[in-house]
């Protein structure tokens, strides 16, 4: 029996990377696999998401992302820095007393820190990225000059050591191509996530659409509001419901829908964990966002029998939905225009709109648990 191990940075919260690792956590241990996962932001052991009595988890209590509060100068910065240093010694000691005195087989991380790799415990090391290059290159373009410097060099090591890990997972094709196809990479997609839908498909005459994501930036749901004011003039009855956590942008957006005149039409709601249902009640789903890794809340959706509308960014969207088949990718991304235009025709086609969900519904079935859990088994068993 494998044994093996994940470290990541939390579990208590709702996200994507949570979700993923607990069912894929999950699936291991019930076929056979000895599983722990260690956290490095939290105190307790508490999961957001069901969590098998058969997985260990162990909260590290690192915090590194403390170490970036409120520090937006050099000085912040040179603070930051000896911080996180102090914070990086308290994880080697921790790690290596751990993983003494439980040894595993098989150790992924969804964090690039150099001491897992000075790690001697002869575990494969296996990095596990959630986010796309896109990613890295386009929050280094919202920095001001200085810190883009830092930021542009902290980057480049960190690209260095992905090199060396004994294999590096993406979530595209794409990605692997962006990053210009790293020996030691290999591809494998999120699978869906509702493990519970049985035959169910969404209500795709209900006049209201939906979109899920943590409220922040990237997501660009500002950009979807501001699509939804001009869909609102033609179609007054249909009604948008946004599912997040607030990373910082809930007031913003608030303040934005109380300008467009749309508080009774679009509705911000905090993460539930019955995302399931609210699926089943909408038309369709729409995802706005600037960038993203490989969204499972795509997959979700059409597993759910909803046609999608996405902007064509980088990375996943065009891997997942077929355009004109099962939903609509919107081109160029961020062009707000555009997306309206490809909601107001989805309002208008509702024969259409009801076809494309069923075809949604079977497409989706490639990224199925059981389509993409044997690849991660061929991985771990290493065939």
């Amino acid at each position: 029996m494998k044994r093996i191990v994940y470290c990541i940075g939390n579990l208590s919260v709702a996200g994507g990377i949570g979700r993923i690792i607990t069912c894929k956590a999950n699936w291991l241990a019930e076929h056979g696999y000895s599983v722990s996962i260690l956290t490095t932001e939290e105190e307790s052991n508490e999961s957001f998401y069901p969590l098998s009595e058969k997985v260990k988890v162990v909260a590290l209590n690192i915090k590194f992302l403390s170490v970036y509060k409120n520090k937006r100068n050099l000085i912040g910065l040179v603070q930051s820095y000896l911080d996180r240093k102090k914070k990086l010694k308290k994880f080697r000691h921790v790690l290596s007393q751990y993983l003494k005195n439980h040894p595993c087989d098989i150790f992924f991380t969804t964090a690039n820190h150099a001491s897992i790799l000075r790690l001697k415990d002869g575990s494969r090391k296996i990095y596990e990225t959630h986010f796309s290059c896109e990613s890295q290159r386009r929050f280094e373009m919202r920095l001001p000059p200085f810190f883009r410097i830092f930021y542009s060099l902290y980057n480049s090591k960190q690209d260095k050591r992905l090199k060396r890990y004994d294999t590096l997972v993406l979530l595209t094709e794409k990605d692997r191509i962006l990053r210009g196809n790293p020996k030691n990479a290999i591809v494998i997609p999120n699978f869906i996530t509702l493990q519970e839908l049985g035959n169910q498909l969404a209500n795709t005459f209900s006049q209201q659409a939906i979109a899920v994501g943590r409220l922040d930036d990237v997501k660009n749901f500002k950009a979807l509001i501001q699509a939804w004011a001009m869909v609102h003039e033609m179609h007054e009855d249909w009604k948008l419901n946004i599912y997040g956590q607030d990373s910082g942008e809930l007031e913003h957006l608030l303040r934005e829908i109380q300008d467009k005149k749309l508080t009774t039409i679009v509705n911000i709601c905090p993460p539930t964990q019955n995302i399931l249902e609210k699926y089943l009640q909408s038309s369709f789903y729409v995802l706005s966002s600037k960038f993203e890794g490989f969204p499972l809340v795509l997959g979700e959706a059409m597993a759910c029998g909803l046609p999608c509308i996405a902007f064509d960014c980088n990375c996943g969207p065009s891997e997942i939905i077929r355009d004109g088949e099962d939903g609509m990718l919107v081109r160029p991304e961020g062009n707000i225009q555009k997306l309206a235009e490809a909601i107001n025709w989805m309002i208008e086609h509702p024969a259409e709109r009801c076809q494309m969900g069923i075809q949604a519904s079977r497409n989706i079935q490639r990224f199925s648990i059981d389509n993409i859990m044997p690849r991660w088994v061929k991985l771990i068993e290493n065939k």
